[in-house]
């Protein structure tokens, strides 16, 4: 079993948009598609389950620097916010 770092920081959207190229092929990798980043730096994404997600967590952490949150769309008010393409 793994033991992943946990950081206090959480990317923003200004962080999440400034790596969106980067990001975007590393949810792709893991079988996410559709990524879209919400106001609150949030990204959601498409995925038949929840594996691709916990995969792609801790490599996004890692370029990023900050937690990265994850959101399946299929999730309760994960369309809320205003989504922009990743």
């Amino acid at each position: 079993m793994k033991i992943v770092a946990q950081t206090e920081r959480v990317a923003n959207y200004e962080q999440v948009h400034a790596r969106r190229r980067e990001l975007s092929r590393l949810l792709r990798a893991h079988g996410l598609t559709d990524p879209r980043l919400r106001n609150d730096g949030a990204i959601v994404v498409t995925a038949s389950s929840y594996r691709g997600l916990a995969e792609a967590a801790v490599p996004a952490e890692e370029l990023l620097g900050a937690h990265v949150r994850l959101i399946i769309d299929t999730a309760p008010d994960a369309l809320t916010d205003a989504l922009t393409p990743l």
